[in-house]
């Protein structure tokens, strides 16, 4: 979650530093837009990392298995 957060932060930052030629009043209104897409960015990061098993934290699977081995 902290990831995510910081994701959002940074990418509302260079989105206002990018937009910052057209005007303060754009750069201000597009900070969410590119917060947004950076947390979406990031979040698919990490489902990306975390496979496609969602039901079963990493920990409880890899216990579960050790047992049945």
């Amino acid at each position: 979650m902290i990831f995510l957060v910081a994701a959002a932060v940074i990418g509302a930052g260079l989105t206002a530093a990018f937009m910052m030629p057209f005007g303060i009043v754009i750069a201000i209104l597009s900070m969410p837009f590119g917060g947004s897409l950076c947390a979406l960015l990031a979040g698919l990061y990490l489902a990306g990392r975390r496979g496609s098993d969602y039901s079963i934290p990493r920990e409880a699977s890899k216990r579960h298995f050790k047992r049945a081995a």
